[in-house]
């Protein structure tokens, strides 16, 4: 039985999906056996970037079973700095919790703590680091073993400062 579906002001029948569908699974099986012959540089990155998730979910994990709530916030900022590349972005109080598996709270005081210590400003889940050195003094040891890794990887991150960041 064909049954009609209509999709972006489009009327198609499900034989037509099928066959649609059919196809892209081909093209997909088809992409592995081309994906090193045709693309190798491109394979070498993939390699790295899976490399480097799976070395910083390692680190991750260790990071949080070992560290004060106080170390891994400032290595979240740093590392968020470093892949947005500016010293002022949005993280919010509960993004932050969810990552650093706290309360909302803790988030709360460990932020307002480096805040009076003249690290950051933060307001309302707008976050601007003022003093990368010292926010670098104060996170855990994970933020330098997962920047050196990512360097090897994928090469150096451009900082605020370079041209053309």
């Amino acid at each position: 039985m064909d049954y009609l579906y209509e999709h972006a002001g489009e009327i198609t029948s499900s034989q037509q999906w099928r066959r649609e569908l059919s196809q892209l699974k081909d093209e997909c099986d088809a992409v592995p056996e081309r994906w090193d012959v045709a693309h190798p540089h491109m394979r070498n990155l993939v390699n790295r970037y899976q490399a480097m998730l799976l070395m910083q979910a390692r680190q991750n994990a260790a990071c949080h079973a070992l560290h004060s709530v106080r170390g891994r916030l400032c290595r979240w900022l740093l590392q968020s700095q470093d892949m947005i590349g500016s010293a002022s972005f949005t993280l919010t109080q509960e993004f932050l919790s969810h990552m650093l598996g706290v309360r909302r709270n803790s988030v709360s005081v460990e932020a307002h703590a480096l805040q009076e210590a003249g690290l950051i400003r933060y307001t309302r889940g707008q976050i601007k680091i003022l003093n990368r050195g010292g926010l670098e003094d104060c996170a855990c040891e994970c933020y330098s073993v997962i920047r050196e890794e990512t360097d090897k990887l994928m090469g150096p991150a451009k900082t605020q400062s370079e041209p053309g960041a």
